[in-house]
């Protein structure tokens, strides 16, 4: 958007922007399998969520108060046990928040993704932590026929800013490595439970509301148009055109009346 529209007033309107199925891109020189074209479709779907329709927004947040309710319902006579599990007491999360926060991401991005550490021995699940779905990457090795024909574990990349991963390696960015959650192989403690929903793609999924996409982008765009017509007084732009010989004198004059009036 240029200078001259913004001195104006004016918004452009992006109406031929159709918002396909995204591309699932096996880089060259990457370890892990991208999502988009940029790599940042998931993180668009989340901002989508978070700064455009309300209508659609509305609409996802019932879906997960019907889905997560008022948390687990526990019942029996639980052991201490169970009840530091229910509790999550290594984690910041109890069991009912990673529930809430799991139903949130399959709403919005068609899966979740749990951060599950076993203990020592590799019997028992000691921590379970909420993964948000938009910072895991598929590893480019997960599908290859050799890690189903040899029974080996499989992997995925996780990152907090995939938009900045070079650059912000101190703060979590710099991708990491993490083991798919096995009861096979337990040699590395921390593991991910990854789950989609069920699409005719091999990777990621796609979210159940992908067609609705340019309505929800529509719904923004028309919202900024008003407020933008209601902060200027409903007063639209205008673009004078001088169909005689006028100097640049006299096109300023007249100008400042129309201004002034």
């Amino acid at each position: 958007m240029n200078d001259a529209i913004i001195r104006n007033n004016f918004r452009v309107i992006n109406l031929d922007k159709v918002y396909d199925v995204p591309v699932i891109n096996e880089n060259k020189g990457k370890q892990w399998v991208e999502f988009g074209t940029d790599n940042l479709f998931m993180e668009f779907l989340v901002d989508t969520y978070n700064s455009k329709s309300i209508t659609a927004k509305s609409i996802i947040d019932a879906e997960v108060d019907m889905i997560a309710g008022n948390g687990w319902e526990v019942t029996g006579n639980e052991s201490i046990g169970f009840r530091d599990f229910m509790r999550n007491k290594w984690d910041d999360d109890n069991l009912d928040d990673i529930l809430f926060k799991c139903a949130l991401d399959e709403r919005i991005l068609g899966g979740f993704a749990l951060n599950v550490i076993w203990d020592i021995t590799g019997t028992r699940i000691s921590r379970i932590s909420h993964v948000p779905f938009e910072s895991i990457r598929y590893d480019v090795e997960y599908y290859r026929q050799e890690n189903w024909t040899k029974r080996s574990p499989r992997y995925f990349w996780v990152s907090n800013d995939w938009k900045n991963y070079r650059r912000n390696s101190w703060f979590g960015a710099q991708p990491k490595k993490v083991q798919e959650f096995s009861d096979e192989f337990k040699e590395e403690k921390s593991q991910l439970l990854y789950y989609k929903r069920y699409t005719k793609t091999q990777y990621y999924p796609i979210v159940k509301y992908h067609t609705a996409l340019n309505w929800i982008i529509a719904d923004w765009e028309i919202s900024n148009y008003h407020r933008a017509a209601i902060q200027n007084g409903f007063l639209a732009g205008y673009i004078l055109t001088f169909t005689h010989d006028t100097t640049d004198e006299q096109k300023e004059a007249i100008l400042r009346d129309i201004e002034e009036n």
